[in-house]
């Protein structure tokens, strides 16, 4: 029966796979193409050879109906950094998304009317936007590099500090605020 199982289990994968190919090649070219295939009954099973006979090749055939689903990677791409940049609160900006790391699963669909609802999971990084109160120029101006680090360690949103001076000699920021760079990373 194990035999069985496994054999309908790799034929199920390999018809889906096939499935998912032929949607692919139906859709125009432009961009690569992720989908999905869901399997909405097996009407049949049939081997000819019969759970626990034993032999040395057994052939089986399976009957299913599927459904399709598919998209543009990058409408997908798009759509998640703008629904997931949408999270973001006021005072930070979307730096990166992780799409590799990105996958999805099919909740319904609805083969009528040519849609589906995906579920998406994916990562993301975000910043804090160098306009944001935090980064005020006014409150570094006659700052040591020490008392910007001990203001700046006060937010546990920045994870790194870096204090550069330049020429070499100065060693607290200007009053000019022209003359003051902040760079958020």
């Amino acid at each position: 029966q194990t035999d069985l199982d496994n054999a309908y289990n790799d034929l199920t994968k390999t018809l889906s796979g096939q499935v998912l190919d032929d949607l692919k090649k139906e859709m125009p070219s432009a961009g690569e193409i992720f989908g999905k295939v869901v399997i909405k009954e097996i009407s049949e099973k049939r081997s000819d050879l019969k759970a626990g006979a034993t032999g040395d090749k057994f052939t089986v055939n399976l009957a299913m109906k599927v459904v399709g689903i598919s998209f543009y990677k990058r409408d997908l791409e798009s759509l998640a950094w703008r629904e997931l940049g949408a999270k973001i609160p006021a005072d930070k900006e979307l730096t990166s998304v992780d799409y590799e790391g990105m996958t999805f699963l099919v909740e319904k669909y609805d083969v009528k009317n040519g849609e589906a609802n995906i579920m998406v999971h994916l990562s993301g990084e975000m910043a804090l936007k160098s306009d944001s109160p935090i980064f005020d120029k006014d409150k570094f101006i006659g700052l040591s590099k020490e008392k910007i680090i001990q203001y700046l360690s006060l937010y546990p949103e920045i994870e790194r500090i870096t204090i550069k001076f330049s020429p070499f000699w100065v060693k607290k920021v200007p009053q000019i605020k022209t003359n003051i760079n902040i760079i958020v990373k």
